[in-house]
């Protein structure tokens, strides 16, 4: 064993302190970027935000229940790495799935695409850049430009009014199949 039983849930516990607040400062730096006017944002829906939370409570209850039962989680060194394993998972995935909710978007306009990565840093991508397009499961579009790949979703209505500006702006060469999907029927 690594930290003895008694210290394993409190470390956990320090651990998610640490994430949580690492994320805190983050969401303050990145999520409520300004945008210019007339530009398009596509979001992640709310659930992805909510889910990251969800994860994060699980983490805080079973680093809770490791503390008050430690004979129950801990008892054998088996037990208590598959404990830490996915109390380490639930706050890594928690913690992302907030930063991919709440910093990750994309910005369209007519120039092209502004993509910010779940850790606020911006790709700017021309329309003229972009040189095939594919639909992915839900209502999501995956974007290809060269060697680079960019996932692009949001609510409906933000992916329809983004299947009408790319139609517009995207090379005519291009195949529109996967806009299709998007737009409503005529």
């Amino acid at each position: 064993m690594i930290l003895p039983t008694s210290l394993f849930a409190p470390a956990l516990g320090g651990i998610l302190v640490v994430v949580v607040c690492a994320v805190l400062v983050l969401l303050r730096r990145h999520a409520r970027a300004e945008v210019p006017p007339g530009t398009l944002v596509l979001r992640e829906p709310p659930l992805t935000l909510a889910m990251g939370g969800v994860l994060w409570l699980e983490a805080a209850v079973m680093t809770a229940l490791g503390q008050l039962y430690p004979h129950l989680l801990l008892g054998t060194s088996s037990s208590a790495l598959n404990y830490g394993i996915f109390v380490l998972l639930s706050i890594g995935l928690g913690g992302w799935l907030v930063l991919y909710g709440r910093v990750k978007r994309v910005e369209a306009n007519e120039a092209g695409l502004r993509l910010v990565d779940p850790f606020g840093q911006p790709r700017e991508v021309a329309w003229e850049a972009i040189d095939r397009m594919d639909a992915v499961v839900g209502r999501r579009l995956m974007l290809f430009a060269g060697t680079h790949r960019y996932p692009v979703g949001g609510n409906r209505a933000e992916m329809r009014a983004f299947a009408r500006l790319a139609d517009a702006r995207l090379s005519p060469t291009l195949s529109r199949e996967a806009l299709v999907r998007l737009l409503p029927p005529a």
